[in-house]
């Protein structure tokens, strides 16, 4: 998707979001998952139902300091509980590590609600885990992209 929105994805943000390691910390176990070339999607899902990866970081996909994304994510995490919804502490980190966003993998809500409990942060994308899918969702409710998972517990 392009565009000359400030919430235009550029072909190069599609692809550091295709290459998004996700974790999600469960109890005492991390649980990753990454996009995979291969059919069908492997590994365990230890979710029942669709899985949102949502964060206030850096608003329309530009940075901003470590402050500013701390009280976004504050902000971002009292809208969950207000709304008594599941979540796991969770992040999004580049393969090679230089690049991670603080996350909250949300269980609970639909798709429209998982991109409206962003939208005030300025979101450009939320990731949505499903048995068989791992997906990149538009604010606008596009997907933007969608490839089978792979995962491990570590």
């Amino acid at each position: 998707m392009t565009g000359e929105d400030e919430y235009s994805i550029s072909a190069d943000l599609l692809a550091a979001f295709q290459q998004t390691i996700i974790k999600i910390q469960v109890g005492s176990r991390q649980w990753l998952a990454y996009q995979s070339h291969r059919s069908p999607t492997s590994g365990s899902f230890p979710f029942g139902a669709a899985v949102y990866i949502l964060t206030a970081w850096n608003p329309a996909a530009k940075r901003v300091s470590q402050q500013d994304n701390t009280q976004a994510q504050q902000a971002l995490l009292q809208e969950i509980r207000r709304h008594k919804l599941m979540y796991y502490p969770a992040w999004g980190e580049s393969p090679d590590g230089r690049w991670r966003e603080e996350s909250l993998a949300v269980l609970g809500l639909s798709r429209q609600q998982a991109l409206a409990l962003v939208q005030p942060f300025g979101q450009v994308a939320i990731f949505e885990l499903t048995v068989t899918k791992l997906a990149i969702i538009h604010h606008t409710n596009d997907r933007l992209w969608a490839r089978p998972w792979r995962s491990w517990i570590l």
